[in-house]
């Protein structure tokens, strides 16, 4: 008898979509994607990856839904943050919890077309308050990360002024986002295709002048066939062929998605219609003729398998939300008067046309599976008196400049390899360079995270967990050198705009610093203030300046803020661990 040895060595994470995409072309600036489900990073669904089926014959998207789309994109959600544009700020981005705690992005950021992926929005610029302006020319993909406020662009294309200069960005997938454009010059759609790092941009398809019929409403089905109008019909695009065929000549519509082999679209008449990918089956699935008021508009989506349609009038302002099966059988009213609706997160948020059965200046939502009544969330107007700052946005950095993580991997190595042996030893080192000033062993729970604190293009590595900042560091001429460390009775923050606070006792006297990083990432005093108990009393000074007790709170509360209770931001939070990850083998023996 013989024995050999197999070793098998699996690792499977399947994290699979499915979703419909549904694209606009009564707009070129309005752009519809498929629908999908969020993926939401969790504990449990970091530590257990969920299988899902993809159906076939279906359109994915990785960063927003159909419907979302076709509402021009107005809703993303991170986890239980949800992202949207306030009408009442011109359209800038705000975040709310479904405590109704509301916070601003700073900066004079105007998203369209938004997709979120692992918490970085990425998303088409558009004008301020989304408005028409002929003279505007910066129409190229961005992405916005929510935890550093950095926002950078990843197209760099040329646009002209006039009506005919566009761009929609329709989907995202498999880390490339899909898109169509014209430059307002030749006439020519461009259908093209970026990764999300902005590298490998892609010409995947031209319309020639005089065969498009507006946007091109691209679709990417099963995550290899681009399906999108033109003069001839509904085409669909093999990308690994590279062959493009026309699946339904002289197919026409307003909107449509594909789904499980079934395309749903609308034409100018208040009908949502169906048909297979051939162009044959067709049906009406709803009938909106009925409802007492002139239909010019449906919008539609799926979730869960079930349809939400709404169907609109712009000139009346009217509005009637339903669900329904997917063959249009059991329809259920949902919400009279309603202006638009996007579903995220298993939650349906809309808003009423002015005037009507409930005010426009309020954001309502309700739970689908809880089927919970419909509540307001959000008032526009009190969101943007009273909002918090959510992140201090960065500078935007241009397509191609931005250092990836793998080049700080690289440069802050000795921190990382040192901090590797601290935690997995359980102890400090006899000779340390960037752990010197520790006083006790951080556990397993600190990891580190790469954040430009002073907007000048280099990050800095921050060592932290959910309730402390153990260290932070900095390049020097690329070479890391330590700007701060937190030890026993002194303690390290990060604030808003990227300063650095640390605050501690030390012989009877309190001392608050604040510090910043210069833009050649020199340590520099910005403030500091004491507070030094003698005999009895409490004397209080601003550098060497003694001052009164009022100045110094003042100076705490308007400068500093009160760091003592509140736990670390997320953006400054580490996501990457100092452990080694150990892979499991299964050794399969096989006799023969």
């Amino acid at each position: 008898m013989k024995k050999s040895l197999s070793a098998v060595i699996a690792s499977v994470i399947v994290c699979m979509i499915f979703s419909a995409c549904g694209i606009s072309k009564k707009d070129k600036k309005e752009t519809t994607v498929e629908e999908t489900t969020i993926k939401e990073e969790t504990k449990e669904s970091k530590e257990a990856v969920a299988k899902v089926v993809e159906m076939k014959n279906t359109a994915v998207n990785d960063g927003n839904l159909v419907g979302n789309m076709v509402c021009y994109g107005r809703m993303v959600n991170n986890k239980d943050e949800y992202y949207f544009r306030n009408p009442k700020d011109q359209e800038r981005i705000y975040s709310v919890d479904m405590a109704g705690n509301v916070k601003k992005i700073s900066g004079d950021i105007y998203m369209k077309d938004m997709h979120m992926l692992d918490g970085v929005i990425y998303y088409a610029n558009t004008t301020v308050g989304d408005q028409k302006d002929t003279n505007f020319t910066d129409r190229n993909l961005y992405k916005y990360s929510t935890y550093t406020g950095e926002n950078t662009k990843l197209t760099d294309l040329g646009f002209g002024t006039g009506d005919d200069s566009w761009l929609s960005f329709e989907s995202l997938v498999d880390n490339y986002c899909y898109f169509s454009y014209s430059n307002g010059a030749d006439g020519i759609y461009h259908i093209a295709r970026v990764k999300t790092d902005g590298s490998d941009l892609t010409e995947l398809f031209t319309i020639p002048a005089g065969q498009n019929v507006g946007n091109p409403n691209v679709s990417v089905v099963d995550r290899k066939y681009v399906y999108f109008l033109s003069k001839d019909g509904l085409n669909c695009y093999d990308m690994e062929s590279k062959q493009n065929k026309i699946a339904i000549p002289n197919f026409d519509c307003q909107n449509y998605f594909i789904y499980d082999g079934t395309i749903y679209y609308t034409e100018e008449d208040p009908y949502l219609r169906s048909c297979d990918l051939s162009g044959g089956n067709q049906r009406t699935v709803y009938d909106g003729s009925k409802l007492g008021f002139n239909v010019d508009s449906i919008q539609f989506n799926i979730y869960n398998n079930t349809l939400y349609v709404l169907i609109k009038s712009y000139d009346q302002h009217m509005g009637s939300l339903k669900r329904m099966n997917l063959d249009g059988s059991n329809v259920a009213d949902i919400a009279e008067d309603i202006k638009w609706f996007n579903i995220v997160n298993g939650n349906v948020f809309l808003r009423y046309w002015d005037g009507k059965s409930k005010p426009d200046t309020e954001l309502y939502t309700y739970n689908i599976a809880a089927n919970t009544p419909i509540g307001q969330l959000v008032n526009f107007d009190a969101a943007m008196n009273n909002a918090k700052p959510q992140v201090s946005t960065q500078g935007t950095q241009k397509v191609g400049t931005e250092k990836d993580d793998n080049y700080y991997m690289k440069k802050y190595e000795p921190v990382i390899n040192e901090w590797k042996q601290v935690i997995s030893s359980g102890s400090l080192l006899d000779n340390p360079k960037y752990t010197e000033d520790l006083d006790s062993t951080p556990g397993s729970s600190a990891k580190y995270i790469f954040v430009d604190l002073n907007n000048n293009g280099s990050k800095e590595m921050v060592v932290s967990d959910v309730d402390n900042i153990y260290a932070i560091y900095t390049l020097k001429s690329e070479i890391p050198i330590t700007c701060a460390v937190s030890l026993r009775r002194y303690y390290t923050y990060i604030l808003d705009d990227g300063d650095i606070y640390c605050t501690g006792d030390e012989m009877g006297v309190h001392i608050r610093t604040v510090k910043i990083l210069d833009k050649d990432d020199n340590l520099v005093n910005k403030l500091e203030v004491s507070a030094t108990e003698d005999s009895g009393k409490i004397i209080y000074r601003l550098s060497d300046k003694e001052i009164s007790e009022k100045e110094y709170d003042e100076i705490c509360k308007n400068k500093i803020g009160d760091y003592y209770s509140e736990h670390i931001d997320a953006k400054y939070t580490g996501v990457r661990s100092f452990l080694i990850k150990t892979a499991f083998i299964k050794i399969v023996y096989i006799l023969t």
